[in-house]
């Protein structure tokens, strides 16, 4: 468990605006005849020409070259977004926001980090892989309010074992809207969790019904089904949508575990296994419960062949807003999967387009994981950001 002794001490009190402190501000130096004026509150991107080391530096704005007070541990070249604090009788800035990538290359992290002026230590460096994932500018307050929203889940008794998992949760919490109560991370908690935990889980349970002379056929029928039609989208997403709606005979993965395996005391075996696909479903139907009346993204859950084996895929799919072409068909391709791989992708890519979808991530249980900028032009979609376990 961690108690947040060290990430307190990591610089949590700099959220909020810088206070001077006694040096005084640095007086303005402006192209002649500048009739651009700074707005305070204003965000502007601009360049840092020089540092002194005593939160003084000169910064090419669009309209002029500035001195002007700024903490931070900023070098000549940086390129940022600043807000203007004070823009009299000198300028005082703040650091406000950085891009991930430069010349479309990615920034490192330990930069990224620099130029924010937050600490360089695995915690900070793990929530802006996370966060990464998703933005391509980083802001830099966004980064300290989650971090001190998972302090505040510390003091509260909640459970954030692993960080990495629940920064991800409290990020996207945040960002859309969803209020953040114990009782809610707890609610969704499991949905940004590894998807290889899944995954075990239903490996362990299909070892379970292969040992010894018991027959368990509700569960072998289910998990032939997802074996033999692994490359039939539309069951894949019937089998492993998190409703109890009955089609006939076949019914989904969630209920028969729901119905038929929690509780049962012959799988006693198996229950933790039963338990950790339960409430991950329960987070999946939570959510995009939350996501129907609200401007967030959806998530579903599907088997996906990756050389032979079976993985678990978390999908994260968005609702095409109307500034984009919604007829514009988006070819998905990442590199590292294979051509069936690639292939099985746009089939799952067509059939939630048909239900009014844009893919935007893709989670795989090996590890590999991928975001797509729903932006795309006539050309396809555009590999945002990868990273690829083989």
């Amino acid at each position: 468990m961690v108690d947040g002794t060290d990430i307190r001490s990591e610089g949590i009190s700099s959220l909020g605006e810088p206070v001077l402190g006694g040096i005084g501000y640095v007086p303005v130096r402006k192209k002649a005849k500048s009739s651009i004026q700074l707005k305070k509150g204003e965000i502007i991107a601009g360049t840092i020409m020089d540092n002194n080391g005593q939160n003084q530096v000169v910064v090419r704005l669009p309209m002029g070259t500035y001195n002007a007070f700024l903490r931070g541990r900023l070098k000549k070249g940086d390129y940022l977004f600043l807000k203007v604090i004070e823009n009299t009788p000198s300028l005082m800035l703040k650091i406000h926001s950085v891009y991930t990538h430069k010349n479309r290359k990615p920034i490192p992290d330990d930069e990224i980090l620099r130029i924010l002026d937050l600490p360089d230590s695995k915690f900070y460096k793990e929530l802006l892989r996370v966060i990464r994932k998703f933005e391509s500018r980083i802001v830099r307050d966004s980064i300290l309010l989650i971090v001190k929203d998972y302090l505040g889940l510390i003091e509260q008794k909640v459970r954030v074992e692993k960080h990495p998992e629940a920064t991800k949760a409290i990020y996207f919490m945040r960002k859309h809207g969803m209020k953040l109560s114990p009782e809610n991370f707890e609610d969704v908690r499991m949905l940004f969790v590894n998807p290889n935990v899944f995954l075990n889980s239903v490996l362990n349970i299909e070892k379970f019904t292969l040992r010894g002379n018991k027959n368990f056929p509700v569960l072998k029928n289910i998990l032939k089904s997802i074996h033999s039609n692994i490359y039939n989208v539309k069951s894949m997403m019937y089998l492993f949508s998190s409703s109890g709606v009955e089609e006939g005979k076949l019914t989904t993965f969630y209920e028969i575990i729901r119905k038929h395996v929690i509780g049962n005391s012959v799988f006693a075996l198996i229950i933790n296994d039963a338990r950790i696909i339960k409430s991950s479903f329960d987070a999946l139907y939570k959510w995009n419960e939350f996501a129907l009346n609200n401007d967030a993204p959806f998530f579903a859950y599907l088997p996906f062949p990756v050389k032979g084996r079976l993985e678990i895929a978390r999908i994260l799919m968005l609702r095409p807003d109307n500034k984009m072409n919604k007829n514009i068909r988006m070819s998905l391709k990442v590199p590292g999967f294979t051509e069936k791989e690639n292939e099985y992708l746009e089939l799952i890519n067509s059939e939630f387009r048909k239900k009014g979808f844009i893919l935007e991530n893709i989670c795989l249980s090996n590890g590999s994981e991928s975001s797509f900028d729903p932006g795309a032009n006539s050309s396809g979609a555009r590999l945002q950001s990868i990273s690829v376990v083989v």
